[in-house]
C-alpha cells in the first residue's frame, strides 16, 4: 500500500513539472490537463453517474424493470474462510493458489457466457457493473441491469454463476444473489451510487459496513491516511482489473468524442438528424446538463444499441520508444446521412457518410531554459586508470584461471575455473 501511495505521489510529481504547449501557444502542466479528463475522480464519477441516470431514464420509458445482482467467485479462489460473526478466519483448505486477476477472469468467462445466451434468446438489457474485493483481495461483482425480461435475465444469471461447483457449501445462497429494485424506496441509481463512489474517491460514502458487518472506514499507517477507496484503487492497478463496465445499449467512445466537436463543425439537422441530436445532448453548459438518454435514443433503439453514429478512425505510423508501429487514431464522429450534391445543372440527394471532425491539438514539449545546474557532489565515480607500478587487479584475478579454446585440454583448463 505504501509503495502505490509513493507512485501515486512521484506520478503527480511528474505531471506537475511537465509543460507542454499547443499550436495556438496555450501552455499547461500535464497536471491540469489530466484535471480535465476522467483522469480526475470527481469528474470520472459525475460522468458515471451521468450515464447510469440516463439508462434508468431509459428504462422507465421502456417500461423497463431493473434489479441489483452480485456475483461472486467458487471457494477455490479463496484464500481465507470467514467464521461465525466474522471474528475469526482461517485458511481455505481448498484454495487453489488462484490469483485476484484470476477471479476476475473466472467472473468475465461467466459473464461472456451470460450475455452470449440472453443474445441467443432475444432478451433486451443493459445497465453497469463494479468490481470489488473481499477481505482476502478475491473479486466480486455489483452491478444493476435493466431488462424488458427480468425473471429471465436472473434465471440465465443464475445458471452460469452456479454452474461450476454449484453444490459446494453455501453457494447456493452466496455465489449468485438478486435485489429487485422498488422505486417506492428510492431510485434504481442509488442502488449502485455507493458502490461507485466509495471506490473511485469515497465522495459522500463516509464510514460505512460490508456485507459481512465490517466497518469500512479510513486508518493510518504511519503518517499516512489511507482510505477504503485508496486501497480499492491500488487492488485495481495491482491486479490490473477493470473496476466499471457499462454493458448493452450505447457506446460511451462516441459520447466523448462529440464532446470535442465544435458547434460550427456540425452538419444540418436534414444531413444528419443523429449525429446533431447527439450532440446537444452530449453538451453542459451552464443552462443544460447532459443527456446520457437523449444521446441514447439519437443512437437508435431502446438504449443506443443501434450504434447509428460510430468513432471515426485512422492508421498512423508513430514512432515509439520500441521503434514506428501503427496506431489507431480518432478524428471525429461520422453516420449515414444525406448530402445535397450540385452537379452543374444537376442538383439532387445522395446518401452518403457524413463525417464531423473533432478539436485534437498538436502538443509539444516545453524544454526547460538556463544553463545547467552545478553536480551535487565533487566525488568522481568513473573508473580509475592503473598507475605504472601498480598490479593489475584483473591479471591478479586470471591468474591461473587461463581458458583454453582449442579443442584439446579444454575440459581440463575449464575445470581449474571451478565454474
Amino acid at each position: 500500500m505504501r509503495r502505490r501511495i509513493a507512485q501515486n505521489r512521484r506520478n503527480a510529481a511528474t505531471l506537475e513539472a511537465v509543460t507542454l504547449e499547443n499550436e495556438l501557444g496555450h501552455r499547461f502542466t500535464l497536471a491540469e490537463l489530466a484535471a480535465k479528463s476522467i483522469s480526475n475522480k470527481a469528474l470520472k464519477r459525475g460522468e458515471l453517474m451521468t450515464r447510469l441516470r440516463g439508462c434508468e431514464d431509459l428504462a422507465v420509458a421502456a417500461h423497463f424493470e431493473g434489479v441489483m445482482f452480485t456475483l461472486t467467485c467458487p471457494s477455490r479462489f479463496h484464500a481465507i474462510r470467514q467464521l461465525g460473526n466474522g471474528t475469526r478466519f482461517i485458511p481455505n483448505k481448498k484454495y487453489s493458489g488462484a490469483s485476484a486477476r484470476d477471479g476476475q477472469v473466472y467472473l468475465r468467462k461467466v459473464w461472456a457466457r451470460i450475455r452470449a445466451q440472453l443474445k441467443r434468446e432475444g432478451v433486451t438489457y443493459f445497465g453497469m457493473r463494479v468490481a470489488e474485493p473481499h477481505h482476502d483481495a478475491t473479486p466480486h461483482w455489483h452491478g444493476l441491469i435493466f431488462s424488458n425480461d427480468v425473471d429471465r435475465v436472473c434465471a440465465v444469471m443464475r445458471a452460469h454463476g452456479l454452474r461450476d461447483s454449484g453444490n459446494e457449501a453455501g453457494a447456493q445462497e452466496r455465489r449468485v444473489k438478486f435485489e429487485r429494485i422498488d422505486s417506492a424506496k428510492g431510485s434504481a441509481v442509488g442502488y449502485i451510487a455507493k458502490y461507485i463512489a466509495k471506490n473511485i474517491d469515497g465522495h459522500a460514502v463516509g464510514d460505512h459496513k460490508t456485507q459481512e458487518g465490517y466497518i469500512v472506514q479510513a486508518d493510518m499507517w504511519g503518517e499516512d491516511e489511507i482510505t477504503p477507496s485508496q486501497r480499492v484503487e491500488a487492488w485495481a492497478a495491482l491486479w490490473g482489473i477493470r473496476q466499471f463496465q457499462q454493458f448493452g445499449g450505447a457506446p460511451v467512445g462516441v459520447w466523448r468524442e462529440l464532446r470535442r466537436v465544435k458547434a460550427e463543425d456540425l452538419p444540418t439537422a436534414e444531413e444528419s438528424p443523429a449525429i446533431v441530436a447527439a450532440w446537444h445532448a452530449a453538451q453542459k453548459t451552464d443552462t443544460h446538463k447532459a443527456d446520457w438518454a437523449l444521446y441514447a435514443r439519437a443512437m437508435g433503439g431502446v438504449a443506443g444499441e443501434e450504434r447509428l453514429i460510430y468513432v471515426k478512425r485512422t492508421t498512423q505510423h508513430r514512432e515509439g520508444r520500441y521503434g514506428i508501429a501503427p496506431v489507431k487514431v480518432s478524428h471525429g464522429v461520422a453516420a449515414t446521412g444525406v448530402a445535397y450534391i450540385v452537379d452543374g445543372m444537376c442538383a439532387y440527394s445522395k446518401e452518403t457518410e457524413i463525417f464531423v471532425p473533432a478539436t485534437r491539438y498538436e502538443w509539444r514539449k516545453v524544454e526547460r531554459s538556463g544553463e545547467a545546474a552545478s553536480t551535487r557532489t565533487r566525488v568522481n565515480n568513473c573508473t580509475r586508470s592503473i598507475r605504472p607500478g601498480v598490479a593489475d587487479p584483473v591479471a591478479q584475478l586470471n591468474r591461473g584461471n587461463e581458458i583454453s579454446v582449442s579443442g584439446e585440454g579444454r575440459g581440463e583448463k575449464w575445470g581449474q575455473r571451478n565454474l
